[in-house]
């Protein structure tokens, strides 16, 4: 799973460089080029940024799916930030749309810290019918950063990516 997080990363932080309008849904498909298996992936720029180190840090959410150890397929989220993170875990406050604020933490899926995984059951149940998305991260260089998605379409972009219940959301 690192190596596909991995390559899934690289992929989006190259296709940074493409201009998609904030808010849109993006769909693209990675090859893994040992394998040729083909992954369908849908990201969405946020809609603002944090500032580490007196720098930009831009952040999309990314929606795959991946297989569980029972070889179920099943969606996962997660946000790629421009540039490393964090390395351990770290606490967030969420809340989409005007729901009740939860707290948790995010782990980052790989070793570079440039991703954090999103795979609570509550949000991924709630992400689907969702409009906005505002996370709140602790992060150990860019300290508390606020991040705006609009994640309308979002029931549509989990339709895009092959799961094995393909027509239900999750």
């Amino acid at each position: 799973m690192q190596r596909a997080w991995s390559i899934l990363v690289v992929g989006v932080v190259l296709l940074r460089g493409v201009c998609v309008a904030f808010g849109e849904w993006k769909e693209d498909v990675t090859v893994d080029r040992l394998t040729g298996q083909r992954t369908a992936i849908v990201s969405n720029a946020a809609l603002n940024s944090a500032r580490q180190f007196s720098r930009k840090v831009s952040a999309t959410l990314v929606l795959r799916c991946i297989e569980s150890a029972g070889r179920a397929k099943q969606p996962t989220a997660a946000i790629v930030f421009s540039e490393r993170v964090a390395t351990d875990a770290v606490r967030t406050k969420y809340r989409i749309d005007n729901d009740q604020i939860q707290r948790n933490k995010m782990a980052p899926v790989q070793d570079d810290g440039f991703a954090l995984g999103l795979g609570w059951a509550e949000f991924m149940s709630r992400l689907p019918s969702s409009s906005i998305l505002r996370i709140e991260f602790s992060l150990p260089w860019a300290g508390a950063a606020l991040i705006e998605f609009d994640t309308a379409g979002a029931n549509e972009a989990f339709r895009r990516i092959p799961c094995t219940n393909r027509n239900r959301t999750p």
